[in-house]
């Protein structure tokens, strides 16, 4: 499926953050460890934010969603095949949230790209590729097999 204007790439941005939010949910159970439980809270507080901010600048840029008709973009590249938690173990899961942070951040990189010539949209997408890079950088400075 292309995301070939504003409104899909804003929907589809949504469908990321609630899929990121939903394996940070389930990591949190598994962990033992409380540094670990109160990363991935974190982790699942950033990406409510990041929800409400893509949610609300759909809401904000309803008028300008089809003015625009944006090519070589495309769903596909962006698609995770996240495994059932409950089986992974933790260092699969940390393999698995460096995986959902590369693609977020890719995401709104191109998106920001994509939509460069709307402003404030381009803006917001490329603090959202920051903000997935802030918490990746934080899990990676936790020694996972000594979590464990």
């Amino acid at each position: 499926m292309l995301l070939n204007n504003m409104g899909i790439i804003l929907i589809f941005a949504e469908a990321i953050e609630f899929e990121n939010l939903n394996f940070f949910n389930h990591a949190e159970t598994v962990f033992p460890n409380n540094d670990l439980k109160s990363l991935y809270n974190t982790f699942q507080h950033n990406s409510k934010t990041r929800f409400s901010i893509i949610k609300r600048s759909y809401m904000e840029n309803a008028s300008e969603m089809v003015l625009e008709n944006i090519i070589d973009f495309h769903r596909k590249d962006y698609l995770l095949d996240i495994k059932n938690i409950e089986i992974l173990s933790i260092e699969e899961i940390f393999n698995t949230s460096t995986l959902i942070f590369e693609r977020s951040v890719n995401y709104y990189k191109k998106a920001s790209k994509k939509l460069k010539r709307h402003d404030e949209i381009s803006i917001i997408f490329s603090r959202l590729a920051d903000s997935h890079i802030r918490d990746y950088k934080n899990m990676t400075q936790i020694n996972y097999s000594a979590a464990s």
